[in-house]
């Protein structure tokens, strides 16, 4: 387990979970796509440390090639569309 995570139980937490037939993708994907959740505090916390998830996600050793080809293509279109503002002439380069 990470050093900067304290150690904890989560056990009851994932019995609920699987008590109200909830996975964690469902969860995290409720929260991400539904409006009544948008201010919601979890929201919030699993936004403000979605570069440490991701992170641990790539770098598991499980992760599916499947799910990291999916990561690296939605990276991709990230980048495209940057390189696409930077070469604005409205951002101050210009190429021809």
């Amino acid at each position: 387990m990470d050093s900067d995570i304290p150690e904890k139980d989560y056990n009851r937490i994932l019995g609920v979970l699987q008590e109200e037939n909830v996975s964690i993708p469902e969860l995290v994907n409720v929260l991400l796509t539904e409006k009544r959740f948008k201010n919601h505090a979890v929201l919030v916390d699993l936004l403000r440390n979605a570069g440490t998830i991701v992170t641990s996600i790539l770098g598991h050793r499980q992760l599916l090639d499947d799910a990291r080809d999916q990561i690296c293509a939605a990276i991709e279109r990230i980048y495209a569309r940057e390189i696409q503002d930077l070469v604005q002439a409205s951002a101050g380069w210009h190429f021809t």
